[in-house]
């Protein structure tokens, strides 16, 4: 259908993960391990299924097994995928992944998804209605004639690529022509594609971008700051000069574009609100404050990815789902002085410190 986007006969979704598989019995996947077992799929055959290239895939050693709980379609369209229901992984994964099915979505071709209400939000930003959504369901199989799949991504690390479209692409004035310019950026050829596609235009003057936004998850059921307004505070009376903006994340989705499109400095604790900062330009500082007990690090990959500066400032024995957590004040505002500092060559675009 296009080079994002691709049309399999007889597809069908289906387990936790939204897996894609065939009625030829193939699996669609963005990683082929030799031999690899699928989970996701294996109460519907009697041995193991084999993982294949997507798009690239070929006939597997098991037969489908029929189904009566088969939701059938003409045209469907999925962006279905592992954690897909989570805010991070929907913002940074899932949403560019929606953007490339959007010129193929009409009355008669729905976009399979989990149905989140913050998905509604951003989904009627891109036109996309509620009657033209199918509430996922893990339990059940949905089988249609062509199954359209945008381009697979990698959990946690999406490729430079969807950033930068999702960044074009709700940095317009006004989405629905985007959609249309996104309609004819599909029919091109890759190289003309590189050559009409500027994800530079996407990014605001250097002038505009004036905001330190800290990201609060104030009221939320974990790694809540405890002490949020002593750090606020703190950073006011350190940089008085300092346009603060405290995200809260009742903004509504053009409000977040805006708000992180005029970041100079992102900062805050792990968590949802530092998804946004991939609409934030080139050189943006990241300031992570992070737990050191299996910490991962999709803010740095995003950040490295789109030529951010990121700093960590670590959580002395703290863990994912604390309840909540003391910032070390001083630190921050020595990440602050880092971020600003913008010779320091320690922390050049791309690389990484810590506190």
């Amino acid at each position: 259908m296009s080079q994002l986007v691709v049309g399999i006969d007889g597809g069908r979704v289906s387990g936790v993960l939204g897996s894609v598989y065939d009625d030829d019995s193939r699996y669609y996947s963005e990683f082929a391990p030799e031999a690899a077992s699928v989970p996701d799929l294996d109460h519907l055959v009697g041995e193991p299924w084999h993982v294949q290239p997507f798009m690239r895939s070929r006939p597997l050693c098991a037969q489908l097994e029929p189904t009566s709980s088969c939701k059938s379609y003409k045209r469907l369209a999925t962006a279905v995928q592992k954690y897909g229901n989570m805010y991070y992984h929907f913002v940074q994964e899932v949403l560019p992944r929606i953007i490339m099915l959007r010129p193929f979505l009409d009355a008669e071709t729905k976009l399979l998804t989990f149905g989140a209400e913050y998905e509604f939000k951003w989904l009627a930003e891109l036109g996309i209605t509620r009657d033209m959504v199918e509430i996922y369901d893990p339990s059940m199989q949905y089988c249609a004639e062509e199954l359209l799949v945008p381009t697979m991504s990698q959990v946690v690390t999406p490729p430079k690529e969807n950033y930068e479209l999702v960044r074009w692409f709700l940095s317009k004035a006004n989405f629905r022509a985007a959609a249309l310019d996104l309609t004819c950026l599909l029919c091109l050829h890759p190289p003309q594609l590189r050559k009409t596609f500027d994800p530079q235009a996407a990014v605001l003057p250097e002038a505009e971008r004036d905001l330190v936004v800290y990201c609060s998850r104030h009221g939320t059921h974990d790694r809540n700051v405890q002490n949020e307004d002593e750090l606020l505070a703190a950073v006011t009376e350190r940089f008085p000069q300092t346009k603060l903006h405290v995200f809260s994340g009742a903004e509504s989705p053009i409000e977040t574009v805006q708000i992180f499109r005029r970041a100079k400095i992102v900062l805050g604790i792990h968590g949802a609100g530092l998804s946004h900062s991939v609409f934030s330009a080139p050189g943006t500082a990241v300031i992570e404050f992070l737990f050191v007990k299996d910490p991962p690090m999709m803010f740095w990959h995003a950040a490295s990815a789109l030529s951010q500066r990121y700093i960590m400032v670590p959580l002395a024995r703290s863990f994912w789902l604390e309840g909540s957590v003391e910032v070390p004040v001083q630190d921050v505002l020595d990440a602050m002085v880092l971020a600003m500092d913008v010779g320091a060559e320690a922390c050049a675009p791309g690389e990484v410190s810590v506190i």
